[in-house]
């Protein structure tokens, strides 16, 4: 499964949606330019209406914390070995590596594009909660736990849970919003 830009049959801007599930299947340059491309590449805002991200990690990610204890006992190398062996794009997406430090210099969301961004209180792999968080006008941050408190969706379950399928209806088609009902998404 990989991102994909669906261009809507309108004369509306495009509607762009990225699920950073699918993305880190994908070398994170260009994982980063599909979810980025507004910021980065002329004339691509002109053509995008909204972006609907899930648990996209923004401002980088400590991946369950592992980064974090790796600095702490002094075994750098070694926690970013085990995140290269089960991701290799992910080493890119780590709190403070220069792919993150370019995404997050100057404004993340484009002028003009509404964005969603939706995420689980539950995710241990985009870490620590609230850094897949985009600030700015235009953006909402939602939480699957704000609308369905028990839901114990994790990262992966986020592509998979109906109640983000309905949040992601919703973001894409505020006009008609159907009822979030709440489910028991799976816990990974």
């Amino acid at each position: 499964m990989t991102p994909r830009a669906v261009r809507q049959p309108t004369q509306s801007p495009g509607v762009l949606s990225i699920s950073s599930c699918a993305a880190a299947k994908l070398p994170a340059r260009a994982s980063a330019s599909a979810s980025n491309g507004p910021k980065f590449v002329a004339g691509e805002a002109a053509k995008i209406a909204n972006v609907v991200a899930l648990a996209p990690p923004t401002h980088g990610t400590t991946f369950a914390s592992l980064v974090t204890i790796g600095d702490d006992l002094g075994v750098t190398p070694a926690a970013d070995a085990v995140i290269a062996a089960g991701c290799p794009a992910c080493t890119e997406l780590t709190t403070g590596s220069a792919l993150v430090t370019s995404l997050n210099t100057g404004r993340v969301a484009v002028a003009g594009i509404v964005y969603t961004i939706i995420a689980s209180t539950h995710d241990e792999l985009v870490t620590p909660y609230g850094t897949e968080f985009v600030t700015g006008q235009g953006v909402d941050n939602e939480t699957v736990q704000g609308f369905c408190p028990l839901d114990p969706v994790g990262h992966i379950g986020l592509a998979y849970d109906p109640d983000v399928a309905q949040l992601v209806r919703n973001a894409l088609d505020p006009t008609d919003p159907v009822p979030v009902t709440c489910t028991v998404g799976p816990p990974v």
